[in-house]
């Protein structure tokens, strides 16, 4: 497996030397949350990732108690172009969906499909097992979307029906990364890096 981070304005100023050099092969990096708010660190990060040979990856933290998934969609594809342009090929887009109440399967489809639509390919969809239970989001038209599964443990966990295998595990928030000051996200991608830039843009 091939080992990652996933980074926000939380974790500051990150040397990505210094990260990419203890051989982390890729990282995520918070863009945007909701339909007004845009992570500062955003683009540096973004630069820095890609400087040092990484792979590279664009989240959105999802608010959908409060906004429509077709304007939160729009709000970070526009941040991703004004903030860095174009998206190279290998860079791939991800939805946090960890806070929201009821039923929000529609909700994260209609996200996921606005994304697929306007950058020309699959985002991945982020949550842990206990969420996308318990939201109505274990369905076979998400799963048509890779897997980012937050589950915190010693090894990889098997992947919730109905998905087939997971693509990236968070397999801790407390990490300590080479290049980061304080605990970080750690992550796997369950493949090699060649594998992993099929998520991305063609």
């Amino acid at each position: 497996m091939l080992p990652g981070i996933d980074v926000s304005n939380n974790n500051g100023q990150i040397d990505w030397g210094a990260v990419a050099g203890a051989q982390y092969g890729f990282a995520v990096a918070k863009a945007t949350e909701g339909v007004n708010f845009v992570d500062q660190t955003f683009a540096a990060n973004w630069a820095g990732m890609r400087s040092n040979g990484m792979v590279r990856g664009a989240y959105h933290f999802a608010r959908p108690d409060d906004n429509a998934a077709a304007d939160e969609a729009k709000f970070f594809l526009d941040t991703i172009q004004s903030q860095v342009g174009n998206l190279r090929r290998g860079d791939f887009l991800a939805l946090d969906l960890e806070v929201g109440s009821g039923d929000l399967g529609d909700w994260a489809l209609e996200w996921l499909e606005a994304v697929k639509d306007r950058a020309g390919f699959r985002p991945l969809i982020y949550s842990s097992p206990s969420f996308l239970q318990a939201h109505g989001c274990a369905r076979a038209d998400l799963s048509e979307y890779g897997l980012w599964l937050a589950s915190w443990r010693a090894t990889l966990p098997p992947a919730p029906s109905p998905w087939a295998f997971i693509a990236i595990w968070q397999n801790t928030d407390s990490a300590s990364i080479p290049g980061v000051s304080g605990d970080c996200d750690g992550d796997f991608f369950n493949g090699t890096r060649d594998r992993l830039v099929l998520y991305g843009k063609p």
